[in-house]
């Protein structure tokens, strides 16, 4: 693998793609860091823990286990909202995830890295990333990661706001700015009486249709320069 910066080789793959379909997002995070496969998870609050795509049957195979046994790695990061990577999953402690680190030691995996996907207080979802070697990620593999997080955070905006999958390298948000758009969505919630994941849904749809960032709409909204319920623009 060329040793150039992971995130450029991520952006340039990015915008090498026609489409930001989370499968196909999941397959660059593959091919750009050194991990063997990743898997994009969706939480609402009606469903906990939906599995939007996994690149392969192993990671398939690790969400399904974290969710039906309530630990492991996902599970923490979801719980704790920072990620959580274990570099050799056979030095587990048996007391820290007993029956998740029983069952894993049985695939291939051999390092998981888990990070969760929020803005602000709410969660959107989990993005989990394995290795069938094990060993940490560097400071700059690291970098790589916490961009792919916020490339799949800004899928999952879109798969919520029930817009067009396929949308421009423009209008990913690669550069969110969590404070901003939560300040926009607390004015949200006050403006239309919804809760904080129906007002995100409705900053992020309104962002998408408009063809414009989510942070320029959540400062306009925060500047009191566009107030909800939205007239004609």
């Amino acid at each position: 693998m060329a040793k150039t910066d992971p995130r450029e080789r991520i952006l340039a793959a990015l915008h090498g793609g026609l489409a930001a379909r989370p499968r196909w997002i999941c397959q660059v995070f593959t091919t750009q860091l050194p991990v063997t496969g990743a898997a994009i998870v969706e939480m609402t609050e009606m469903n906990p823990g939906q599995l939007v795509c996994a690149t392969d049957d192993v990671s398939e195979a690790l969400e399904t286990l974290q969710f039906t046994l309530g630990e492991g790695p996902c599970v923490q990061a979801v719980s704790t909202g920072r990620p959580v990577l274990v570099s050799d999953l056979r030095e587990v402690r048996p007391t820290r995830w007993p029956r998740f680190a029983e069952a894993a030691n049985q695939t291939p995996a051999r390092a998981v890295y888990s990070f969760p996907l929020r803005i602000g207080v709410i969660s959107m979802g989990m993005l989990d990333l394995y290795r069938d070697q094990p060993g940490p990620l560097t400071d700059a593999e690291m970098a790589g990661a916490l961009l792919c997080t916020d490339v799949a955070l800004w899928a999952l905006l879109g798969r919520r706001a029930g817009t067009d999958p396929d949308l421009a390298p423009s209008q990913w948000g690669l550069d969110l700015h969590p404070v901003d758009i939560h300040q926009a969505t607390g004015m949200v919630i006050s403006q239309l009486g919804i809760s904080a994941e129906s007002a995100l849904e409705t900053l992020c749809a309104f962002a998408l249709s408009q063809g414009r960032p989510l942070d320029e709409v959540a400062r306009q909204v925060v500047t009191r320069r566009l107030p909800f319920p939205v007239e004609d623009q």
